[in-house]
């Protein structure tokens, strides 16, 4: 009984606090009743009792444990901000970041706020989810859904109506066993992949997107959507570009795929989607580009209709884009084959297939019955898709402002049909037009081609085809010289000859003019002058320069070398008149622009062009420069006469440019008024070469135009920007004027041109380096020069200084400040000896340090013959002056103009009449008192011959050919005269 209440005793002191005096009072109560109990109900009840006891222990224990962990953590609190935000921050600290978070109790907060993030998510999805969904109309109104309304295009005045796309116009549904699964498998490859496997929207492709539209700046904005998305969006929403519209599409998406099978949709869609004009749903498609039914469709079809929903306009098999449509159609293939849906083969066979040659032309199509302006019109209308989207263009009841002027467009039209006749009669049969108004950059006027509906390439636009400009290039070239002080209208340039390292160009007549102003240069069109400006100028600059000014399409990473100025890059003639109004602005470039205003079907506007004060993207004082140039009618003379008819407007103060490809592929007249900018492109559909400088048939266009644009409008000059000024040029040298000056010349300069000024400085340069000479250079390399000598083109430190200088003796216009580094004081020096064999001088050459280039015989101080030799070795020369004594010699010069000379007495016995002639037949002389024997010594095509005559004093040749230095010698050592003649 001791023992039971012993160990109870135990148990009792290990509670704790309210616990320990429960436990006590029940132990006191059963202590008194156990002496009443038998023995095994004491032992029960004494169980009992520990296991009551047992109980209160555990709780004061978990009691204990509580309390202590909440004492610790009271402390651990009492190192803390007070405010839950500002604990929230000190945890965050890099310091205590790691072990906060990282233990128990970090742990646990961290579920907690996943969860409440999780919860407050899902309660904002399902909130979002409902707001948006309470106004929007049932999928399953799909035969219900608005119809398509016509989208009209209307001249710049808005009276006249251009062209009216009909939405509905053109649309026959079909069921899903009525279309071909080539155009389906075609479709679901290159528009949505994985169109069988989500529910209705792509999480990749949305990441995809919004991944794109926010990091990848500059690039075209993507959307993400799935077919199912698409579909919703062009039946049951509107094009625009907003969160809110993505929203609703997606939510529709979702509920959509609830409602109708894949293929369902995918019909839905291929019924529903524009292929380009009229042509709505899959059938339309078929019919109007193949007149077939859509079930009918073959591979290499189906896959160049798949190819077009994205651009319909830009993809149009009747546009100036077929090569981007074969190439996407092409790609398309290989999506197929590449998710399973044809083999390589058939991809294969479907990629040489000639579509294009399958399509309706143009002429037999009904699309454009009526439309006006057809190249100008699609291409607002391919703009404003790549803007809005193809559906909002063509069935979205837009009415478009267009920049176009209706009468400018007539007179355009005109000109390029009356000229036509010319155009062919010199090999071409294709001409474009384009005008834009100078002062806002709106395009007035636009002829793509001869004529829209011409057969097979008429529906080309030819005025936004990439093609080179050719000499219509050179402007920006100049342009970007002028930056440099040293040059201006008035600085002079050498058209001569000149290597560029591998690249000599040629000038059109094949001729070279010296020394001439940049004013002439620019106007008579001179390749060599040009091409020096673009190396002056760097290749990049100009690149940059002309597609800041407008031509945005030309290529800025394209390695086209020094030829660029010549037109080797290409350009879009819509672009590159813009770049020439940007001339005409004095600099200042605006967008280019193409619609005044684009209202949506309830009259809300949706985009509307407001003028701008432009960009200055060239110095004001160059672009008039350049204006200056291009509209001095003397300057071009030399090319083109004055007052030449295929150049001038009379009464009209305009510049003018011309432009000739290699082979005149190409054509071009470029130009600008204060009002107009204009440019014209003449040339053969398939590139071929025609006959002509290109001027006599792209000239009466572009005049035509001009004067018929203008009439009504008073002449304006164009006012002389401030900054620039007068400078008086010498006019032997091309420096600026100085006191010492002759003869001057006055042109304009920008305000920081310098030039070269006269000087009277002199020095002795190497003629090797170009350098100033030294102790170690050779005295035939060294020259005197004046710093007033003719004004060079580059500066001395110029790796091209000496070998363009050397071709026009410019090398005397600058003091070098580098010395030779060509020749050094251990250089090897060649020599020569001789040796006299009768009148044969016979010379022994070895080479020094440097190649050999020329020996030189000379006769009493005369220069007898010279020859080109690269090497060491035994040369010979046969003196054929009158007898008696002579000081003969031999010269040897090498590269770096290093010489050596050898010289001795030469003694010519009188040969009395022994002399030598030829009679058309053979060669004869008079025979030698106490001679023997003749031998006959010669030359053929520079090899020498020797031929034993024996005793015969004539002789006649045994191969035909060109004999020079003929002459005979005696067995005595006499010799004759010599002859030279062709034989026979």
């Amino acid at each position: 009984m001791n023992d039971i209440f012993n160990n109870l005793k135990k148990k009792l002191s290990t509670t704790y606090s309210k616990y320990q005096l429960q436990a006590k009072k029940v132990f006191n109560e059963s202590k008194l009743k156990f002496k009443y109990l038998s023995g095994n109900s004491k032992r029960k009840k004494a169980s009992d009792l520990s296991s009551k006891l047992k109980v209160y222990s555990n709780m004061a224990n978990k009691r204990k444990k509580t309390d202590l962990n909440r004492r610790k953590k009271a402390e651990y609190l009492a190192t803390l901000p007070k405010s839950r935000f500002k604990r929230f921050i000190y945890r965050m600290h890099p310091k205590r970041f790691f072990k906060y978070w990282f233990s128990k109790e970090g742990g646990i907060m961290a579920l907690k706020l996943a969860g409440i993030g999780f919860a407050v998510l899902a309660v904002l999805i399902i909130g979002v989810f409902a707001y948006f969904r309470k106004d929007l109309p049932s999928p399953g109104e799909i035969n219900n859904r608005l119809l398509n309304q016509t989208t009209k295009f209307y001249d710049r005045t808005g009276q006249i109506l251009l062209y009216e796309v009909y939405g509905d116009q053109n649309r026959t549904v079909l069921k899903g066993d009525q279309i071909s699964s080539h155009i389906k498998n075609a479709t679901i490859a290159v528009e949505d992949k994985d169109f069988y496997n989500h529910g209705g929207f792509s999480l990749a492709g949305i990441t995809r997107a919004a991944y794109n539209n926010f990091f990848k700046k500059g690039a075209v904005k993507e959307g993400g959507s799935t077919i199912t998305q698409q579909f919703i969006k062009n039946s049951l929403l509107t094009s625009e570009r907003t969160y809110t519209r993505k929203i609703k599409e997606l939510i529709l998406s979702i509920e959509l795929e609830r409602l109708y099978s894949k293929d369902e949709i995918l019909t839905f869609y291929l019924n529903e989607i524009s292929y380009g004009s009229t042509a709505y749903g899959v059938e339309a498609a078929a019919q109007s580009y193949f007149k077939k039914s859509a079930k009918d469709l073959t591979l290499d079809e189906s896959a160049m209709l798949a190819s077009m929903p994205q651009a319909p306009t830009f993809y149009s098999p009747y546009g100036e884009n077929t090569g981007e449509l074969i190439g996407r159609k092409n790609y398309v293939l290989d999506l197929m084959v590449e998710q399973g849906y044809v083999s390589k083969d058939e991809a294969e066979a479907a990629k040489n297939v000639d579509v294009l040659a399958k399509v309706v032309p143009l002429e037999q199509q009904s699309l454009y019955t009526n439309i006006k302006a057809p190249h100008f019109v699609l291409a607002v209308q391919q703009k404003l898709e790549e803007e809005f989207g193809a559906s909002l263009v063509t069935s979205g009841g837009l009415k478009v402002i267009t920049t176009l002027d209706w009468d400018l467009q007539q007179k355009a039209e005109a000109a390029v049909k009356n000229h036509m006749d010319t155009v062919e009669k010199y090999k071409g049969d294709n001409a474009a037009l384009s005008a834009s108004d100078v002062q806002t950059g709106q395009v007035l006027a636009m002829v793509g081609s001869r004529d829209f509906t011409y057969p097979e390439y008429g529906s080309y636009n030819a005025a936004l085809s990439g093609r080179q400009p050719g000499s219509s290039f050179k402007p920006y070239g100049y342009a970007e010289l002028f930056k440099n002080d040293k040059w201006s209208p008035g600085s002079r340039i050498y058209d001569v000859s000149t290597d560029f390292g591998g690249y000599r160009p040629n000038n059109f007549d094949n001729k070279f003019r010296g020394q001439m102003k940049v004013r002439e240069a620019l106007g008579e069109s001179r390749n060599i002058p040009a091409v020096k400006a673009l190396y002056m100028a760097g290749v990049d600059n100009v690149i940059e320069l002309a597609r800041k000014m407008g031509n945005t399409s030309l290529c800025n990473s394209c390695d086209y070398g020094l030829s660029l100025v010549l037109g080797a890059g290409e350009v879009k003639l819509a672009e590159h008149v813009h770049a020439y109004s940007t001339f005409a602005r004095m600099g200042k470039n605006k967008t280019q622009t193409y619609a005044l205003k684009v209202e949506n079907a309830n009259g809300e506007v949706i985009k509307e062009w407001q003028d701008s004060e432009g960009e200055q993207v060239l110095d004001p004082q160059i672009a008039y420069s350049i204006t200056s140039m291009l509209t001095d009618d003397a300057a071009r003379a030399g090319t083109f006469g004055r007052n030449n008819r295929n150049v001038v407007v009379p009464g009209l103060t305009h510049a003018a440019k011309t432009g000739t490809t290699d082979l005149s592929r190409d054509g071009w007249m470029m130009g600008y008024s204060r009002y107009i900018a204009a440019g014209v492109w003449v040339g053969n559909h398939d590139n071929t070469p025609m006959h002509s400088i290109t001027s006599n048939q792209t000239g009466p266009i572009w005049t035509e135009f001009m004067r018929e644009a203008h009439k009504g409008k008073p002449d304006l000059p164009f006012e002389r920007v401030e900054g620039i000024k007068d400078v008086k040029f010498d006019s032997a040298t091309g420096r600026v004027a100085g006191a010492g000056s002759g003869g001057t010349y006055a042109d304009i300069a920008p305000a920081w041109f310098k030039g070269w000024p006269a000087s009277n400085e002199k020095a002795i340069i190497d003629s090797v380096s170009g350098k100033l000479a030294t102790e170690c250079t050779p005295e035939r390399a060294k020259k005197e020069i004046s710093g007033g000598g003719p004004a060079p083109e580059l500066p001395p430190d110029d790796p091209w200084f000496y070998a363009w200088s050397r071709s026009y003796g410019a090398t005397a216009g600058v003091i070098p400040t580098q010395k030779d580094d060509v020749h050094k004081c251990s250089d090897v020096r060649p020599s020569v000896s001789i040796s006299l064999q009768g009148k044969t001088i016979k010379a022994t050459v070895t080479q020094g340090t440097h190649q050999l280039e020329t020996i030189n015989f000379i006769v009493d101080g005369n220069a007898a013959s010279s020859q080109a030799i690269s090497g060491g070795g035994t040369y010979e020369y046969t003196v054929t002056a009158d007898s008696g004594s002579h000081t003969v010699a031999a010269e040897v010069v090498d590269k770096a103009l290093y010489d050596a000379r050898d010289e001795k007495t030469m003694t010519i016995s009188d040969s009395g009449d022994f002399t030598i002639s030829y009679n058309g037949v053979k060669v004869s002389w008079s025979s030698v008192p106490g001679a023997s024997g003749y031998t006959i010594y010669f030359k053929r095509g520079g090899v020498d011959g020797v031929y034993d005559n024996g005793g015969s004093t004539n002789w006649t040749p045994s191969v035909a050919g060109t004999y020079t230095n003929v002459y005979v010698k005696t067995n005595n050592n006499k010799t004759s005269n010599s002859i030279g003649f062709t034989y026979p």
